[in-house]
């Protein structure tokens, strides 16, 4: 144990070989402010040190740098979360570890701890592999995978946590541990959806699934339409294959106003997807209506131009498992009263099919995720 500061920092940077990036005394503090930077905007943490891992004996160097020196630590791989910085604490940058190893035959893919979803995406999407992740491609993998993760493959393959296989993860005493079914089992079960403050992951591997054809769609209509359109879709999802996700949102768009915006997204062909995806492509008069095939890790990235990060954002998310008429109808009466419907990009509904189980999720912002698990394990 460390009797004072001063020795912690001595042992510290002996055994760390990564950069150690401080709060500057000679006033250019440029490259700190940028690592301490956040995607939401409305984050702004002072952190004693930001540290830069390249290896696992530096995150448990981090890790007990920490504990000797009685501050509070945090882990940051797409700097999404809440808790990717923190005041006067450490935090460890894991974006220098962002490798993606696939092997194909095993259909495996073992993921470095800073790895963001386009770094899994692109090293599966040619092998025609994938597993479920979110939906903005800077996201970062460890977050998303510890808290549960629901994306386009959800309804086909789980959330992201139900396929992660191992771990390895470096634990608050500093011992680095492999996690699975058969090897702390406890501490599998743990990260699968709640792993936040058990660790810092070095590294998953995660299950992987064929997905040799992708196919997507959208649908626009006016607001006016809303609880209409809204209705039929609820109806259509009580019977839809498990490889079709629709998503829906009511925003203000900066051209047509307040819309109804459905994205479709279907393991398969477009002629699958028209068929299985048929009464609400049928419905009435869209502004905008097309289907075609995509590349899974193209779609993957569609949405990033609308969360870009810097802006100051507000989640709220709630969870109801009834749809009904009245749930429809009020949550569209007061999407318009809403003055933030005039701005484009705010008012975000999803109402979604999630491992076979009908939820309402909704989101007041431009990004956010909830995850309704009828099982824990």
């Amino acid at each position: 144990p460390f009797t004072d500061s001063a020795a912690a920092w001595a042992w510290f940077r002996s055994n760390f070989q990564g950069d150690i990036v401080e709060p500057s005394s000679s006033g250019d503090s440029s490259r700190y402010d940028a690592l301490r930077s956040a995607w939401n905007g409305d984050l702004d943490k002072r952190p004693r040190a930001i540290v830069l891992p390249t290896s696992k004996q530096d995150i448990r160097a981090a890790v007990l740098f920490s504990r000797k020196l009685g501050v509070e630590i945090t882990a940051r791989c797409g700097g999404h979360s809440l808790r990717c910085c923190i005041d006067d604490g450490v935090v460890v940058d894991l974006r220098n570890l962002r490798k993606v190893t696939v092997d194909a035959q095993a259909r495996v893919a073992y993921v470095q701890g800073g790895a963001l979803l386009r770094d899994l995406d692109v090293a599966c999407d040619p092998l025609g592999l994938a597993t479920p992740a979110g939906q903005v491609s800077h996201t970062g993998v460890s977050g998303l995978a510890l808290g549960g993760g629901f994306g386009y493959l959800a309804r086909r393959y789980g959330l992201c946590c139900d396929n992660i296989l191992a771990v390895t993860i470096i634990l608050a005493s500093g011992e680095c541990v492999r996690a699975s079914r058969d090897e702390h089992p406890d501490l599998y079960w743990a990260v699968k959806g709640a792993g936040h403050n058990f660790g810092i992951v070095y590294e998953f591997e995660f299950q992987l699934h064929p997905l040799p054809e992708f196919s997507t769609g959208t649908l626009i209509y006016p607001i006016a339409v809303a609880k209409d359109v809204l209705k039929v879709y609820r109806s259509m999802m009580d019977d839809a294959p498990d490889v079709l996700s629709v998503y829906c949102m009511l925003i203000g768009h900066p051209q047509m106003g307040p819309v109804v915006i459905f994205t479709l997204s279907y393991v398969g062909d477009v002629a699958s997807l028209n068929r299985d995806a048929n009464a609400l492509l049928s419905w009435g008069a869209p502004m905008v209506k097309v289907t075609h095939p995509i590349p899974y890790v193209q779609l993957q990235c569609q949405m990033d131009a609308h969360a870009p990060p810097g802006p100051a954002r507000y989640n709220w998310e709630g969870l109801i498992d009834d749809v009904d008429d009245d749930v429809i109808d009020n949550f569209v009466d007061h999407f318009l009263l809403s003055p933030a419907r005039r701005r484009a990009q705010l008012d975000v509904v999803h109402i979604v099919e999630c491992l076979c189980e009908p939820c309402l999720v909704v989101v007041v912002t431009v990004a956010g995720r909830v995850i309704h698990r009828p099982y824990v394990h």
